[in-house]
């Protein structure tokens, strides 16, 4: 039995980031973003981009607003925000990593649930595309749902009807990392292209292999 069997054996719930977890969809926010700061007459470029990587919609915006002088909130651009995206989505043929087949395969009889602060209609139009979205229990998106990820991970029994110790949680933020194991989760690490070697959990995924 593998380090990673071991970890996952006797958890029920599986708690998944969507964003550079399940797939590396962060090269496409970029070129959305990108596209919504352009109507604003600015240029949003990496370096401006790598602040914002793995933050809430609020928060990148706030973000945004700072750098530019712009005055962009999320309810207005949510509607072009999902539209790009899909279009992008399509010119692009975005992959999800390669772990996530084995992860179904092997352990498809645990509830999987996806808590990200993208946005729902995204997520479920994603996982339909590759063919897995029956895989997945239920899609919490924050920003819908008007819920942040701490305030779930510090009741999982009243949002999914589990303890915190039979929940793994998957993420490519450390942020979201840290504080899962600190209520108790097993953690899983993604390692992508915009955190490599930066990430410390229980255990750790390389997302492109």
């Amino acid at each position: 039995m593998t380090a990673l069997d071991n970890l996952l054996q006797d958890k029920s719930t599986f708690i998944m980031d969507f964003d550079g977890t399940i797939a590396d969809t962060e090269p496409l926010n970029f070129l959305v973003i990108k596209d919504l700061i352009a109507r604003e007459g600015e240029v949003f470029t990496e370096d401006t981009f790598q602040k914002i990587v793995g933050k809430t919609a609020f928060e990148y915006m706030d973000t945004i607003n700072q750098i530019y002088g712009t005055n962009i909130k999320v309810e207005d651009v949510i509607d072009d925000y999902v539209d790009l995206f899909r279009q992008k989505a399509r010119e692009e043929a975005l992959p999800y990593f390669p772990y996530i087949d084995k992860l179904l395969a092997q352990y498809g009889d645990r509830e999987i649930v996806v808590v990200s602060n993208q946005f729902a209609d995204i997520i479920d139009t994603m996982l339909t595309r590759w063919g897995i979205r029956d895989k997945f229990k239920r899609i919490i998106s924050c920003p819908i749902d008007k819920i942040k990820k701490q305030a779930l991970y510090d009741d999982t029994i009243k949002y999914l009807g589990v303890p915190q110790h039979n929940c793994v949680l998957f993420e490519d933020a450390q942020r979201y990392i840290d504080y899962g194991k600190g209520v108790g989760f097993a953690t899983i690490g993604v390692e992508n292209k915009y955190n490599k070697g930066k990430i410390n959990a229980d255990y750790v995924i390389h997302g492109q292999e």
